[in-house]
Parts: C-alpha cells; structure tokens; sequence
C-alpha cells in the first residue's frame, strides 16, 4: 500500500472537530493524525499498545506537540514530550527531496517512524507501508512503488536481505538505527543497494538523533562536546539535551555501552545490564553474535542465558541458518573464533525471532 500527500489532504477536507480523539494505532489512522498536527496544532500523545490520542491544545497555541513512551525494556515506560520544530529542526526539505518515497518499516508511533512520516509528509512523498510484511512481499512492494529511501533495525534489514535475489538500485539512502550494527551487515547492505548511501545513526526516544556514522565507529562532535560524553565506557547526555529543569547542569547515564577504536572513535556494544555471567567470565551477548553471524549459513541470531545447576548460566542460542548445516563442523568453527565460555552450549534452528514492535530482538 502507498499513501501520498494528496491523499491525506483529502481525507482532512471538512475535519473541525476539536475534541479530543482515539487514534487507532494502525499505520494510516497514525499518519492522518501526524499530517493533522502539521496543519493545525494538536497534542498527539503516541502509546503502544494503548490507542493513541489526539488533543486540542489551547487557543493561540503556535505548534503541535508530541509525547512519545520509550519501550520499557530497562524498566518502566517513561513520556517525553517534543515540539513540532524540535522534531522537524534537522528535517531535509526542498526540490532535491521531491521524488522520495519512503519504505515505512518503523511502527509511526515510534520516534524513528514519527521522523520518518514527518520527513515525508513536509516532502510531499509517497509512504510505501512494509510493516508485517514478509521479506518476500517488503521486496516486491519495493520494487513495484521504487522506494528510495529505507529506515530500519539491524534486525529488520537482515531479515529483508534473506528475502532478496538481487541486488536494488531504487533505493538511494539506507538509515541503520535502534541496535547495533556490525561490520558484516554494513557490507551486506552496500552489497545489495549499491546505489544507496548508507547512514548509521544512534538515537534515543527523549532526544531524538544524537550521533551519525558512515559506518560501525562513531565519534563526539565539537558542537555536542559540552552535550555529550563517555564516562567508563557509558554514553552519557547533559541534562539540557533532555530538556531537564530540575538539574540542569547533571549528566545521565544512557545504560549504552562503548568500546574505544582508537582515542576519539568508540563502537557501540551492548546496553547496560545485558550482560551475561558464565562461570565467572562477563560475556556481551551482542559481541558474541557479531562473531557467529560471520559464519556464511548464518542469517541472524540471539544469544541469550539459559540457567544451570553447576555454571548458574550457560549461553544459548537461537539462530536463522541458511541452510542445513552440520551441529558438530559448526562447533569445532565456533571453537576457532570463540572462547570456551563464549560458545553456546545449547542451540536451536528457528525460522525467526521475537522482535519487539519497534522491530529489535527480544532480549
């Protein structure tokens, strides 16, 4: 399915209604709701899996606002709340952008998919919906409506790439986001959109895009010097990034965790917690599938820990082979690129995984 600007332009015609709105969290009632903010000032209050709301904010009222929830995967949802020109101030309009139509992948009430919409919509672009598609259906509806522009997960863009026969040039920018991205899914992409520049960025509900790469290595702008920091491997942000009052001049920690490259650069590796003790070794799971997903019958994977009476925690893992393959050849692979406590001591084939509706692992 594709939407346009003319479309929801349509659909707005003879809309007055100033009450208050329950917005169905399907992609087309959330993106007539985002196009309505653009046109008269709302407060779009964008929840999972609750019904999201639309408001009317207050005469003289200049700009919509929208109040976004983070996932909760480190403990309890949290709101924040964004002016329309906060989430449009690094938004790239104008003639050279009139011809983009936009793979939607993100869920619109998530920050990602919400800059996504809000891109297209003020660009007067197509939005081709992909969501819940599988790989083999995301392809053929990229190629009938030549999408040009794609956002998505690591995650999301493995499973796509499983679905491909050949390489697309329709699609000229690819933007990684939401994990972490390894080297080898960096070549896979620039192997199979040749024509596409690739961006990583890292990006959190309550700011929105932090940081941008060409690659996995990411480094601390000048401008964000006095913004943005690395305090023992965690990424931190100044308490005015996050609109923060109460302390203005504190730091909080992102629970995202970096390896330095060199002095300036770091790699993103894992988020606080998710580590794994394996008698007596600290072992990222994130690192440790970076390594298997090299293997070339590996599509994808999640290691994760499985209890044990004598180690308390073995590693398991859940992985996506191409095809059948030996368990014994794969082992005595794993075994050269591995340490002992690194190497999963159960594993399942499985066709999938469980991702969340932002479209990341389950962990």
């Amino acid at each position: 399915m594709i939407w346009t600007a003319e479309h929801w332009e349509k659909r707005h015609e003879g809309n007055t209604d100033s009450c208050s709105q329950a917005i169905p969290n399907d992609p087309q009632s959330l993106i007539q709701a985002i196009h309505d903010c653009l046109r008269t000032p709302y407060q779009l209050h964008l929840t999972h899996p609750q019904p999201s709301t639309l408001r009317p904010l207050p005469t003289g009222a200049t700009e919509s606002e929208f109040i976004l929830q983070t996932s909760g995967t480190t403990g309890s949802p949290k709101t924040y709340r964004h002016r329309q020109s906060d989430l449009t101030a690094h938004t790239k309009k104008g003639p050279s952008h009139a011809n983009d139509t936009w793979g939607l992948l993100f869920p619109p009430n998530h920050m990602a998919g919400l800059q996504i919409v809000l891109q297209a919509l003020l660009n007067r672009n197509g939005i081709v919906n992909l969501l819940g598609l599988h790989p083999h259906q995301q392809i053929q509806s990229i190629e009938q409506h030549s999408v040009s522009h794609l956002s998505a997960t690591p995650t999301q863009y493995r499973q796509l790439i499983s679905g491909m026969k050949a390489p697309l040039s329709s699609i000229r920018q690819i933007t990684i986001g939401g994990e972490v991205a390894d080297r080898t899914l960096i070549e896979s992409l620039q192997h199979q959109f040749p024509q596409a520049k690739i961006t990583n960025i890292y990006a959190t509900t309550e700011t929105g895009t932090l940081l941008k790469s060409m690659g996995t290595t990411f480094s601390i702008p000048d401008r964000l010097a006095d913004q943005i920091k690395v305090v023992d491997d965690e990424l931190q942000v100044h308490a005015s990034m996050l609109k923060r009052s109460d302390s203005p001049d504190a730091w909080y920690p992102t629970g995202d965790r970096v390896r330095w490259i060199d002095s300036t650069h770091f790699e993103f590796i894992t988020r606080e917690g998710e580590g794994i003790n394996i008698g007596g070794h600290w072992v990222t799971p994130q690192l440790v599938e970076q390594k298997i997903r090299t293997h070339p019958e590996v599509t994808d994977l999640k290691v994760s820990s499985r209890a044990n009476s004598v180690l308390g925690n073995i590693l398991a893992a859940q992985i996506i082979f191409r095809s059948e393959v030996d368990e014994r050849a794969f082992r005595l692979w794993m075994e050269e690129g591995l340490a002992p406590y690194e190497i999963p001591r159960w594993i399942e084939s499985v066709t999938n995984l469980d991702l969340t509706f932002t479209g990341k692992v389950k962990r």
